[in-house]
């Protein structure tokens, strides 16, 4: 026998009696057919780090296969990019027990998980740069669709230089072009901006739009362009389109003009692109994997200082699994979500970083509805910043579903719609800061939650949100072809949409807060206390509204009917939802007390009380104007005779309605600083019984 064949099978002996160590290391310069037990290869034989992810996973597995699991087992994983062949899929075999955990150490964000493609041939050529990909596979790419608000012909991937996402060829460059007169009310428009020539594009140009509002955005693609009448003709069919709403076309080879752009063209199999202003292009990398890890039936892992790139679906996929840590984590660069966990328990996500996502952050559910049986699921201390840049809106930092999740000490900002989803039950969203987000939206609440009686028993509390504006259509005038767009817009902090109700409103601070610092749409049994409002720009701080007569109760009606709601549990945690309704279309028992609401606009205008006088309470509240006197619109729905609907009135003519009590009016001498509030010594709040508010608002580090 060969010498060097004796040392291999000597060596692998050895490897499967020391397989019991607890600790095993992967380096990009590793060798998968090492025994990983080290941290540095030797300068001869198999001692010396796996090179692989998916080898140190199947050592994990045989090792628990032979018996030999007995005690932690951590997984170092050098700095260092580990492309990925394919997703890492997780199942009970890689499960740890309590108390022998097994976690999967990075080095930090050097330490990249990728799911692109490098594109290693680039060469600049006139003005731009072109990346040949014969035998790369990009045609097999295959894009996340998300309930098809993403159709046409667009590639299946996306571009990435210096780690920057690229934007496709695009019309117009920056901003938007705007539709002047629908031809009809599904496909066909024309255009307020001069449409460019594009018909060698039409195979492939793809219109990203907001067809009939500003809050829901979708891409459709280009069927036809009329250019002597300045139109255009949609592939597909979108529903109620409207003179004045946005869009801009997009992946079109004529239109690749500008830095940050790119385009595939297909036929000569190469990228084009123009790299960012003052960018030398080094790393240029197109998204490729669906996901990088996928955890399915999986307990007791932990997850640490690892950066995952680059997918074209969600990054990290859990499903039906409990006990997982993620922290220290960066997801960025993906053209879905960051993260996914679905009908899973106990699952913690901390200190870390998800940004620049395509459709948003994370989604979190477990726990069960129907028992009320928490999922126990925490997100704190992470960064969420720039998510949803694909799809626009309704692609939240955090949707939180279920039961029993806690949403503690993260900042959420930069984002063009909502920061954050909650539907379900016993919810906490506590000590967060939000800002700038519903940047390109309306009638868009930076957290948001609607259309269900039984979403109950969710506390938000001490959290602060500032400087959230939105930006929304203001006027058409089709005769002399000009529409505008502004900001602020109709954008709630806090919305409450469509009767969802029972919500805790405790202890947060609004500085500069949307245009409603929170509504109430039609909603019950809400508590809203010993809040801040510092309220600018025409805006309420305070807007409870009615219902219009079409809306569609028997939804939520339905809605009550699929939760036990008269139940020994439910009927104890909520009794005001067994208990018989008044007036099922009213906004009744909601509490408005001990808030301190200043008012910055043009005349004092601040609150919208649209509620019955039999079931609401609003009490020891202090209302101050800068200038001028405080000025409320109300409507007292069991007494309209004495209510007064769509007009501003006195604060005193309110008071005088009987509905408010003890409240004043007087000057708070409050001072907003950061995330915090502090009154002077001379202060009224004591007067109205509230409550200091807590000064570690937002991320802790």
């Amino acid at each position: 026998m060969k010498p060097n064949k004796l040392y291999v099978m000597v060596a692998g002996l050895c490897f499967n009696l020391t397989a019991f160590a607890t600790d095993y290391y992967v380096a990009p310069t590793g060798n998968d057919q090492a025994n990983g037990l080290y941290a540095a290869a030797a300068a001869q034989g198999l001692n010396g780090p796996f090179q692989t992810l998916a080898r140190a996973q199947s050592v994990i597995r045989a090792l628990k296969a032979a018996g030999q699991f007995n005690q932690p087992v951590t997984v170092h994983v050098a700095a260092g990019n580990y492309q990925q062949a394919a997703p890492l899929q997780f199942d009970p075999r890689d499960s740890g027990l309590p108390g022998q955990e097994i976690t999967w150490q990075g080095a930090g964000v050097m330490t990249v998980i990728s799911g692109g493609k490098a594109l290693t041939a680039c060469k600049p050529a006139n003005g731009m740069w072109s990346c040949p990909v014969t035998g790369l596979g990009v045609d097999s790419i295959k894009y996340s669709t998300n309930s098809g608000r993403l159709s046409g012909n667009l590639p299946g991937f996306n571009l990435f230089v210096n780690g920057q996402r690229m934007t496709l060829a695009r019309w117009p460059d920056t901003d938007w072009a705007h539709i002047k007169v629908p031809v009809n009310q599904t496909t066909t428009f024309t255009s307020f901006e001069q449409l460019p020539n594009m018909q060698s594009d039409l195979a492939h140009a793809v219109a990203h739009i907001f067809p009939f509002s500003d809050w829901f955005d979708q891409y459709a693609p280009v069927a036809a362009v009329e250019q002597s009448q300045n139109q255009i003709t949609l592939g597909s069919k979108l529903g109620g389109l409207g003179s004045g709403y946005r869009f801009y076309l997009l992946n079109m080879l004529s239109q690749l003009n500008a830095p940050g752009e790119w385009f595939y063209d297909q036929p000569n199999a190469r990228i084009l692109f123009i790299p960012p202003a003052g960018v030398t292009p080094q790393n240029v990398v197109v998204s490729a994997l669906p996901n990088l890890l996928t955890l399915t039936g999986v307990s007791y892992l932990t997850f640490q200082n690892l950066s995952f790139r680059n997918t074209t679906d969600v990054a990290v996929n859990i499903v039906n699994s409990s006990n997982l840590l993620f922290d220290k984590i960066e997801v960025a660069n993906v053209d879905a979500l960051g993260m996914q966990t679905a009908a899973s328990t106990n699952i913690t996500v901390s200190n870390s970083y998800l940004h620049d996502t395509g459709q948003g952050g994370l989604t979190i559910d477990g726990g069960d509805r129907i028992s009320l049986t928490p999922s126990n699921n925490l997100v704190s201390n992470n960064h969420f910043q720039n998510f949803g840049t694909i799809i626009l809106t309704y692609s939240p930092g955090v949707s939180a579903t279920g039961v029993g999740v806690d949403i503690i000490h993260n900042l959420f900002e930069q984002a063009a719609g909502h920061a954050v989803m909650l539907n379900g039950n016993n919810h906490i969203f506590e000590k967060n800061e939000v800002r700038n987000v519903c940047a390109q939206a309306s009638d868009c609440g930076a957290l948001y939650s609607g259309r269900d009686w039984t979403y109950r028993g969710n506390i938000i509390r001490y959290n602060s949100f500032h400087d959230i504006a939105g930006y929304g259509l203001q006027s058409v005038d089709v005769k002399n072809n000009k529409v505008t767009y502004a900001s602020p817009a109709n954008v709630p902090a806090i919305y409450m949409d469509d009767a969802v109700s029972s919500y805790a409103i405790q202890g947060n601070i609004f500085n500069n807060a949307g245009s409603m610092a929170i509504r109430i749409g039609g909603g019950r049994d809400h508590v809203i206390e010993n809040n801040v409002f510092n309220v600018f720009n025409d805006a309420f701080a305070i807007y409870v509204d009615n219902r219009w007569p079409s809306f569609d109760w028997p939804a939520l009606s339905k809605t009550l009917s699929n939760v036990p709601y008269q139940d020994a549990t439910w009927s104890a945690k909520f009794p005001a939802l067994a208990a018989p309704m008044k007036n099922p279309v009213w906004p009744e028992g909601n509490t408005i007390q001990n808030n301190v609401i200043i008012s910055n606009n043009n005349g004092g205008g601040v609150v919208n009380y649209i509620m019955p006088r039999a079931t609401t309470t609003i009490a020891n509240n202090l209302y101050w104007a800068a200038s001028g006197a405080v000025i409320v619109s109300y409507q007292i729905l069991d007494n309209p005779p004495q209510s007064i609907v769509g007009t501003w009135q006195p604060w005193q003519s309110w008071i005088n309605q009987g509905v408010e009590k003890n409240s004043i009016n007087a000057d708070p001498c409050a001072t907003f600083s950061g995330n915090q509030v502090s009154f002077c010594a001379a202060s009224p709040i004591s007067k109205i019984g509230f409550q200091a508010l807590p000064t570690d608002i937002g991320m802790t580090n």
